[in-house]
């Protein structure tokens, strides 16, 4: 699983919706695949093995996240 397709097409320093303060700590910082440097800074994407996970809301986040929700489907 290619983990940077999840972002293609989607230009760098896109908004995404996150609807709360919470972020990730990672043990391991090989798995993040995509950060923010919101308040300084903190993973939004991640991947291990294959299992992907976000930390935003793609399905509230207008066609940056409809884009997202499509490249993961287009994954496999």
């Amino acid at each position: 699983m290619e983990c940077t397709a999840l972002f293609s097409g989607i230009a760098q320093g896109s908004d995404f919706y996150f609807v709360h303060s919470y972020r990730m700590q990672l043990s391991d910082e090989t798995d993040c695949v995509a950060e923010t440097d919101y308040c300084g800074g903190f993973p939004v994407a991640v991947r291990r093995e294959n299992v992907v996970g976000v930390q935003f809301h793609p399905e509230k986040s207008s066609r940056v996240g409809m884009r997202v929700l499509q490249n993961f489907l287009s994954i496999s």
